[in-house]
């Protein structure tokens, strides 16, 4: 396979993700592009970084008008689930499967947006499989319970074949970031630092392979 995708960097819960794009919906694009810069206005230094903790402090600290307002609304709506400093998951996520819009300077839900706020099944399933997901839960099917690293194999594979993160780090890291992510949906259980596939997990495993939207058999090989 040449195709080389560019996967969800920082891959968030996808509730919370939904939370986002319905908070997001109709707010102007330039004003979170403002609201995005006079974040980073604070950002501080390497030696120096600035403490994230607490929004409902820093955010009328540190921001004003619209950047203030459009902040307080990410935070107070998503009932304190997500930190308007920390959104490259969510703006990635967005990016990757379209799920956002502009349309005459507003973000604007697009149709893969309203299918995502549905948890439409076969739009999820093509969600996962591009995301690697099935890939984790077969790996978890057949190895597990394990660590992280005992069940990266088809991950790394996938990784290496499929995207551009090369690097072990970076292919670790988005390993565990999506054990978290499944973990969020209950297809998969953590004890400590011990994952394993729930009956959730095989139930939609196994309906995502009798409607096909799983890797094809040797989907890895070559």
């Amino acid at each position: 396979m040449s195709e080389r995708r560019s996967l969800t960097g920082f891959v968030p819960p996808y509730a919370c993700a939904r939370r986002y794009i319905e908070i997001l919906n109709g707010e102007s694009v330039s004003q979170f592009r403002v609201m995005r810069k006079d974040i980073d206005r604070c950002r501080g230094s390497q030696k120096k970084p600035t403490n994230w903790k607490k929004p409902d402090q820093w955010i009328p600290k540190r921001l004003e008008g619209d950047s203030r307002r459009l902040a307080l609304k990410i935070w107070i709506k998503s009932n304190g689930a997500i930190n308007p400093a920390h959104l490259k998951g969510y703006i990635s996520i967005c990016h990757c499967h379209s799920l956002l819009k502009r349309e005459e300077g507003t973000l604007t839900l697009t149709q893969n947006g309203r299918l995502f706020l549905e948890a439409n099944v076969e739009f999820m399933m093509q969600m996962d499989r591009y995301e690697g997901m099935f890939l984790i839960l077969n790996d978890l099917l057949e190895k597990g319970p394990g660590q992280s690293l005992d069940i990266l194999d088809r991950h790394r594979r996938y990784c290496l074949k499929c995207t551009g993160w090369q690097s072990e780090k970076s292919i670790s890291t988005s390993h565990v970031q999506r054990l978290q992510n499944l973990a969020h949906r209950g297809y998969i259980a953590i004890d400590g630092y011990t994952y394993w596939i729930t009956a959730a997990g095989r139930r939609y495993l196994r309906s995502a392979s009798q409607t096909r939207s799983i890797e094809p058999p040797g989907y890895l090989r070559g």
